[in-house]
Formats: structure tokens, C-alpha cells, sequence
């Protein structure tokens, strides 16, 4: 047998193989045994147990190749010779083989992760923001095979408006690097496409297939007295084209006050039921439901003095676990906060949910950050819980937009690091750290990672252009040199680890691991 045909049996058993990965047993050729498909980042490579057998490399066309030819508007080409793959992009794609003058092609998906463009970030690699158009709100995160699936507030235009909103969508396997992917949902007969989140309906109790991607929102349009209603859409290849469910609207206010918007939803195991989140003005409410579809009203948490001073937003209830006990976490964002001195902030409550009801701890209000973030949101299905959050960089809303500090010809809004959430105990009382993830750490570039310590003997850090002063007898930090200086309040006068997260726009600090968290913006000068 020549190496000419023997590439080629080889190709075919590799087509055969990504074809029916699911199967158990695969064919072999040349002694290998094709077991699975693991991929890193840009690396798609087919494993003989933990054995590389073909890695992924960009390769030079040559007529002995495979390629992929993508039937997606995002087209792009991948190709195999010599055993190495390179993919690039998503969805339906057909491989063609063509050795020694055979050819055959295959329908195959593809999933592979591809390289993200340095020069797409701008300089920005910690802030996610999309190539062009308008971005705000996270929306729909979560995780699944591998890939952390990022939505978001996304206009084409520029000079956004509430009624062209639809879901951006972004892809990574590492929190760091993004690769942004076509629209996911765009406005319909029922008006835009505002904030809300995905569940993956691994029961298939709604109907749509065992693992679709349920992705719900807030239907917008502004001629309509009830203009806030809540639609679903589906989707059936992992979340990258959405379908609109049946019947939309799914649910609609019984009367309308100041909101009804921004859905969430999580799995409340006790009573075996969906349990879903909107903002009802200056509340919460949380409904239930056992397929998805029809939902009713559980109980209402409105309880928090801070709660009356002005509309909340894009409200989330989750577990979490320090592996002795596990808290509920209501987390949203308001714009008129006392401590925040009239900025925007992401903000949450400790406490517990029993029997359809959130208790909390106290009415405390806790700060995620005591900076310039908004509409926080984490991904669901993951096994932490990990957060982004719209980097807010408006001077001053006092009821209406402001021109925003930063923004290109050609994009404006940018993302938060991802943060990792964990229980904790700090100054007496138990709170949630924010800290950036290992993933992120570890790709990061030293001069995008900067640590250092504070304590009596040593009470100031310097990171141009902004400084960290420490007053250990009043145990706080106080920033100098940010368009939103603050004074953090710490726990004693020991001493305390920093990390900053350095980008070209703002300078994300974390103290203590993440117990005090200030997102400063930084000036244009």
C-alpha cells in the first residue's frame, strides 16, 4: 500500500470519527484507536487515551487536504494535511478529502474554539468589547462542553437605542480570550431584545430536545402600555442560532409600574422546580415552574432599606457553598445607591430561599464592587460561580444617559474581568470575595498583573497614574489619581495582599483576595 492511500484510509477513519464521536467504539487505522476529541483554546486535538494522535496547526493548503467549507455568514476555512487540523469557526460545515485523486465529503458541526485577533481587543485584552457597534449588559452566561458562552447588550449601531437592541454573542475556553460570533437574537414582531439569561434544559421538560439552550428576555417596545414582557427563544445547537418559542410572550405584567424585565433563571432542587427572577421596580420577584413554559408567582423580596431609594435591575438568586454551608444570594445593580454616592453599583444579599421565599441574613446592602460596574451576571451551569460585569463608564446618569468616557469610531462598552465568586468571613461579618479566576491569572501578561501589599510599615503602592495610601489606625485604602477615587474600608490594620488588573481604560483592584473590590476608571489624558 502506497503513503498516498494510506493517508487517505487515515483521513476517512478520522471523518468516520468526528462524525459518530458519541459512539463507544471507534475504528482503528494503523494501530490507533480514535477515542475522543479534546480541544485547548486554538488546539483541536484527537486523543488515543491521553496520547496526541492529531493536533491542530495552521497548515498551508496543499492538494493533499481536508477542508472544512462553512455554511455559516461567519465563513471560514480549516484545513487537514499531514494529520493536522486547524479549525476555525462554528456550526454546520462539510469536510471534503482529496488524496491521490479520490475525494469524498462528510456533514459534520464543529465546535473547536478558534484563535482569537490580538488587534480585536484594542490594546484592552482584560476588558471584553465587541469589534463594532454598541455593547452594555452581560446577558445568558453559561458554560457548557468546554466553552464559557457569553451574550450581551449589543447594538450595531453605535448610537444605541432602546429599540435595536439584540444579543451579541462571544465564545472562550480560558475567560481571556474571546472570539466574538455572529448576533445570537435580534429584535422581532415583539419589540427588542432586553436583558435576561439562559438555562440549558438538560430534562427536556419544555419540549424543545433533551440539552436545548433556553435563552429568555425582556421583550421591549415602547408602543405598548405593558411595553416589558418576558419571550423565550431556543436553541438546539448550543446557543449559536436561537429559534423563537411558540407563543410569545411568555409572561406579561398583570400591571405595569415602573419595570417587569431582566429574567434569570436557576434550579431550586428542594422543590423540584425552575425558579425565575425579574425586577418589579423597586423589588424582586420570583416565580416557579416545572417545564419552563408557565410560570407563577412564589414571593416577592422588597425588604432591603436600600431597596426604596430606586429601580433595581438584572436580579439573580443563586447557591452558594464554602463546602460547610451553602448561603442564596439575591444579586442586582441600581443606579441610586447612598454609599455609592450617587453612582451606579453591583450590589447583593446573603441569605437563604425556603419554600419559594428569600430570607435574608439582614438588610445589609453588600458592594461587589465599589466602582464602576453595573448589571452583574454569572454563568450558569459551571462548577464555580464566575462573574462579569458592564464596565460603567457614564460620568453621571441623574436620569438619562451621559456621554460615555471612552469609546472608538467604531465600538463602545466593555466587560468586566470575569470574577471568581467565593463565601467568605471578613471583618466580622460573612461576605462574597470577587477575585479574578486562575484561567484569567494565567493568561495574563505581567504587565497586566501587578501585586503588592499594604500594611503600617508599608502604606503605599503606586501604579501610575494612581496611588494606594493605607491608614492602618483607621484600616482603610484611599486611591489618589482615578476619575472615581473611594475609600475602601478593610478588615484590622495587618497587613493586606493586592492584586490590580491594568488595562488602557481602568484599573481593576482587588483587595485581600477579592473581600474589597474598586473598579477606577482612568483618564483620558
Amino acid at each position: 500500500m502506497n503513503n498516498a492511500m494510506k493517508k487517505l484510509l487515515s483521513f476517512f477513519a478520522l471523518l468516520l470519527f468526528v462524525c459518530n464521536c458519541g459512539c463507544e467504539k471507534q475504528p482503528e487505522e494503523n494501530g490507533y484507536k480514535l477515542e475522543r476529541i479534546h480541544t485547548d483554546k486554538t488546539e483541536l486535538v484527537m486523543l488515543k487515551g491521553d496520547t496526541d494522535v492529531i493536533k491542530a496547526s495552521p497548515v498551508p493548503s496543499t492538494a493533499n487536504t481536508v477542508q472544512f467549507s462553512w455554511a455559516t455568514s461567519d465563513a471560514k476555512v480549516a484545513t487537514v494535511d499531514d494529520g493536522k487540523i486547524e479549525a476555525v469557526g462554528f456550526g454546520e460545515a462539510t469536510i471534503t478529502v482529496s488524496l491521490a485523486g479520490k475525494t469524498a465529503s462528510v456533514p459534520v458541526k464543529v465546535t473547536a474554539v478558534p484563535p482569537a485577533d490580538p488587534a480585536f481587543y484594542n490594546g484592552a485584552s482584560l476588558l471584553f468589547h465587541p469589534a463594532s457597534g454598541f455593547m452594555n449588559d452581560p446577558n445568558g452566561l453559561f458554560y457548557k462542553d468546554g466553552i464559557w458562552h457569553m451574550y450581551f447588550q449589543y447594538d450595531p449601531n453605535i448610537n444605541a437605542t432602546n429599540e435595536g437592541k439584540c444579543w451579541g454573542h462571544a465564545v472562550s475556553r480560558d475567560l481571556y480570550h474571546w472570539r466574538e460570533c455572529k448576533v445570537a437574537i435580534r429584535p422581532d414582531e415583539n419589540g427588542a431584545i432586553w436583558s435576561g439569561g439562559c438555562v440549558i434544559d438538560e430534562r427536556n421538560v419544555a419540549g424543545f430536545g433533551k440539552d436545548a439552550v433556553l435563552a429568555f428576555y425582556t421583550s421591549y417596545d415602547g408602543n405598548k402600555v405593558k411595553n416589558q414582557q418576558t419571550s423565550l427563544y431556543y436553541s438546539t445547537d448550543g446557543g449559536y442560532t436561537f429559534t423563537p418559542a411558540p407563543g410569545n410572550p411568555i409572561m406579561e405584567p398583570d400591571d405595569y409600574d415602573i419595570g417587569f424585565r431582566d429574567p434569570q433563571i436557576v434550579w431550586y432542587e428542594p422543590m423540584g422546580v425552575y425558579v425565575m427572577t425579574l425586577t418589579r421596580g423597586k423589588a424582586v420577584d420570583f416565580y416557579k415552574s416545572t417545564n419552563l413554559l408557565d410560570w407563577t408567582l412564589l414571593s416577592r423580596f422588597s425588604g432591603a432599606p436600600d431597596m426604596a431609594r430606586g429601580t433595581f435591575e438584572c436580579p439573580s438568586l443563586f447557591p452558594i457553598s464554602d463546602g460547610s454551608q451553602t448561603k442564596w444570594v439575591v444579586m442586582a445593580c441600581s443606579l441610586i445607591i447612598d454609599s455609592m454616592k450617587g453612582r451606579s453599583g453591583v450590589l447583593y444579599y446573603l441569605g437563604d430561599f425556603v419554600n419559594g421565599e428569600f430570607i435574608p441574613d439582614d438588610t445589609e446592602t453588600h458592594m461587589a464592587d465599589f466602582g464602576a460596574t453595573y448589571a452583574g451576571s454569572t454563568w450558569n451551569h459551571a462548577d464555580r460561580r464566575i462573574m462579569t460585569s458592564w464596565l460603567f463608564e457614564y460620568t453621571h446618569w441623574q436620569g438619562h444617559y451621559q456621554e460615555p468616557m471612552y469609546r472608538t469610531k467604531d465600538w463602545c462598552g466593555r466587560l468586566t474581568t470575569p470574577r471568581e465568586i467565593k463565601l467568605a468571613t471578613y471583618n466580622g461579618r460573612q461576605i462574597l470575595k470577587f477575585y479574578p479566576p486562575q484561567e484569567v491569572l494565567s493568561a495574563a501578561s505581567a504587565d497586566e498583573c501587578i501585586r503588592g501589599e499594604l500594611s503600617a510599615s508599608q502604606n503605599t503602592l503606586k501604579c501610575d497614574p494612581f496611588t494606594l495610601t493605607f491608614d492602618a489606625a483607621a484600616a482603610t485604602v484611599t486611591t489618589k489619581g482615578l476619575m472615581n477615587d473611594a475609600v475602601l474600608k478593610l478588615d484590622g490594620s495587618g497587613k493586606h495582599d493586592v492584586l490590580i488588573l491594568r488595562g488602557d481604560y481602568c484599573a481593576q483592584i482587588f483587595i485581600d483576595g477579592g473581600a474589597v473590590c474598586h473598579t477606577g476608571l482612568l483618564s483620558q489624558q
